[in-house]
């Protein structure tokens, strides 16, 4: 957020810089609060929650189902091989 001189204030997970751009320091939300007896507005960053990992049994499943990560159970065929072209 660029800003003249600092009318809003940097709250956690937010730097400033030596113009007085707020940015933020992690990816997530963008809260704007009023703080102090004289409310000051200060904007924070709330930090998004790491999606959980599979393990076990889930992740066998996904990887059976899942072209990505997926291991060739057979040799890739040979693009010569597939249009039915054969070298003499």
């Amino acid at each position: 957020m660029r800003q003249r001189g600092t009318p809003v204030r940097p709250g956690s997970n937010v730097g400033v810089g030596t113009d007085h751009t707020l940015f933020a320091k992690v990816t997530g939300k963008v809260q704007f609060q009023k703080k102090g007896a004289e409310q000051r507005l200060y904007v924070s960053v709330l930090r998004r929650r790491p999606e959980p990992a599979l393990g076990g049994r889930a992740l066998e499943s996904q990887r059976r189902f899942s072209p990505v990560g997926a291991r060739l159970t057979h040799e890739p065929v040979v693009e010569s091989q597939r249009a039915g072209v054969r070298s003499f």
